[in-house]
């Protein structure tokens, strides 16, 4: 995040990383962040998952039934799985095991029917013309990437699905972009639906379905954890995310309508997506298919019951540490750029002369208007470690230079 209300007298501070809207395990508004100072003692790693109602602690490797709460193999979960039409598998993003438990996932259905179809929140839509190239044996690794704009549009270290897109690739499985554009979800959640020009509404599903309040309850309580004022309250941020939800519930009801033939369908999406009140019963909203979700869980986590027909425990997802910058921002009112709302004392951008209501217009000649903008710029792997941020000051424009602290970098 990159601003946050005052709390006990402290601010806390922007690391920049890659946003996400919290139920992601989630991808796109809100990103991680750190108190500053840190705390110096040490806790015990964790080593298991807690089903609530449930008292036996789950281990990590272990699949859990959530239905009867019973350990079973992998086996037996394939065996439950080729029963749905749409297999619906989570992840956190950049937890490596769990692309891995959906490439096995993948591979299972692979084997039982070849002609299953697989789509995938990492893309938008207008991404389709490249997929539809890739997964027919076109392009290499490299042309693929820039033709889907992998930097800009995900972000995510492209290892962690390097094996997934290769399996489709090589074994011929079709692949649909599922995703919006995070331009048009970022717009709803600071300025609401009904911001949209027409052009940007064509672009997303036609029905938005607002009422179900166990979905409001569940992405209103993780909004609280956040205490933030970087989004214009949380009407505008549920109506974003029910946006990105309709959406990839629309364009997974496309595919079981373009199948006559009932292949099975798997879906990659984030966590916080596959809730059952996030794509799974929107879809059941627009075409009636049998589903089933598996959601990798890392340890140290608590999950309900409801939560996934199946979830499968992995390691620690440890969120990486991001450069500080050190700046509160939120978007300006009128105009382009971020308005400097804070300075944090002794940080990067205090000693590059960053001030109070300075206006930030780009960052190494690329244009922000986002927290996004930022995290791209700042984390790209090619980017140098010192950045030329313009602002605007009064009547001035200059152009300051600033080298965001790395954890190596701190006393």
């Amino acid at each position: 995040m990159m601003r946050y209300k005052i709390r006990r007298n402290h601010f806390k501070w922007i690391r920049t990383r890659r946003l996400v809207i919290p139920v992601l395990g989630l991808t796109i508004l809100f990103g991680g962040c750190a108190h500053f100072p840190t705390a110096s003692h040490k806790k015990a790693p964790p080593s298991f998952v807690i089903v609530e109602g449930n008292p036996r602690p789950f281990v990590k490797g272990e699949i859990v039934r959530m239905s009867t709460g019973q350990v079973v193999s992998f086996e037996e979960m394939m065996e439950d799985l080729h029963r749905a039409r749409i297999i619906y598998v989570g992840e956190t993003h950049i937890n490596r095991e769990h692309h891995d438990i959906q490439l096995m996932v993948l591979q299972g259905i692979f084997e039982k029917n070849r002609s299953v179809r697989v789509g995938m929140e990492m893309f938008e839509r207008s991404d389709q013309p490249p997929l539809d190239r890739w997964s027919t044996g076109g392009f290499t690794e490299e042309t693929f990437l820039k033709k889907v704009n992998w930097k800009e549009n995900w972000s995510y270290d492209f290892s962690l699905y390097r094996k997934i897109l290769h399996f489709i690739r090589e074994n011929r499985i079709g692949l649909t972009a599922l995703n919006v554009p995070h331009k048009i979800v970022r717009k709803v959640a600071t300025q609401g639906l009904a911001s949209l020009a027409e052009d940007e509404k064509s672009q997303i599903a036609k029905d938005i379905d607002l009422s179900d309040p166990e979905h409001r309850a569940f992405v209103e309580e993780r909004f609280a954890e956040h205490n933030t004022d970087d989004l214009h309250g949380f009407d505008n941020f549920y109506e974003a995310q029910c946006v990105w939800d309709d959406s990839m519930a629309a364009s997974v009801a496309e595919i079981v309508n373009s199948d006559q033939e009932g292949s099975p369908i798997v879906i990659f999406a984030g966590n916080g997506h596959i809730e059952k009140f996030g794509i799974p019963e929107r879809v059941q909203r627009r075409v009636t298919a049998s589903y089933m979700t598996v959601m990798p869980v890392s340890v140290g986590d608590t999950v309900k019951e409801a939560t996934a027909d199946y979830i499968w425990v992995t390691k620690e997802t440890k969120m990486p540490r991001h450069p500080l910058i050190g700046i509160r921002i939120k978007p300006v009112t009128e105009g382009e750029g971020l308005l400097i709302e804070g300075v944090m004392p002794e940080s990067p951008a205090e000693s590059a002369g960053i001030r109070e209501n300075d206006i930030l217009i780009s960052i190494d000649g690329r244009p922000v208007s986002s927290v996004s903008d930022i995290h791209d710029v700042v984390l790209d792997s090619e980017a140098p470690p010192t950045h030329l941020f313009q602002i605007k000051r009064g009547g001035e424009t200059l152009e300051l230079k600033v080298t965001p602290r790395r954890d190596r970098d701190k006393k």
